[in-house]
């Protein structure tokens, strides 16, 4: 529930705002690929910035919600919807900057080293949320604090979050049937450029509903790993 409270809204509501700022406010705005970062006007792409940022950031609130409600009932002490979006909406500011750091982290990697390094990063990394959010630490200790806990259960780790491939293709799979019927009327080789807004409008939406039961089940799973994790090193 907390992640169908942040993520399906703000998806559907920067669809909403899709729409409007390719037929409202920009109506002659470039709209290929190609044309669009080097010809659409500097106000227009600052607006597709806050759109992807805003959605980062309530989906990233969303996932720490989860985690705490996830830690909450494997503690034996369940709590209301509103009370477990509390404390990610407080702690609003440093989530940002985490999920700044890991785009930034994941790009740089990327770029320069390669995927494999990008993964062990990530997974070394994958307790800050946990740390942050339950320990209420700052920014840095989260991190640092991740890669102590992380230690000796990468393999475990890596292996139980794979489980969110198969099941994010099968969700993935099922939206993209719902979007395929919703594109149907549309001509595949040149729908135009009014059907490609409405079209990619709607893939926002339909992206919200991909990405709740895959971050559920990855904020479950790492909670988990986490809380034992955490008993063994505080042993």
């Amino acid at each position: 529930m907390p992640l169908v409270v942040t993520v399906l809204p703000v998806c559907i509501l920067a669809g909403a705002a899709w729409l409007l700022l390719f037929f409202w406010a920009y109506p002659d705005a470039p709209y290929e690929a190609t044309d669009f970062t080097e010809e659409a006007p500097e106000s227009l792409l600052l607006w597709t910035i806050i759109l992807a940022w805003t959605g980062a950031l309530f989906t990233t609130v969303g996932y720490a919600a989860t985690v705490v409600a996830v830690h909450r009932v494997l503690t034996g002490a369940p709590i209301s919807l509103s009370a477990s979006l509390d404390p990610a909406f407080t702690r609003m500011g440093g989530l940002l900057l985490t999920t700044l750091a890991t785009y930034v982290l994941a790009a740089v990697a990327a770029t320069i080293i390669g995927a494999v390094v990008v993964l062990y990063l990530m997974v070394r990394g994958g307790f800050a949320p946990q740390a942050y959010i339950l320990e209420n630490r700052s920014f840095a200790q989260s991190f640092r604090r991740s890669w102590s806990l992380v230690r000796g259960r990468m393999l475990a780790l890596i292996g139980t979050t794979l489980v969110a491939v198969p099941l994010g293709t099968l969700v993935l799979l099922a939206c993209a049937l719902v979007f395929a019927i919703f594109a149907f009327p549309f001509d595949p080789e040149d729908p135009g450029r009014d059907a490609t807004v409405v079209l990619n409008a709607f893939a926002m939406a339909v992206l919200g509903v991909a990405l709740v039961p895959c971050l559920a089940y990855l904020a479950t799973v790492t909670t988990v790993f986490y809380l034992d994790a955490r008993k063994a090193a505080d042993a």
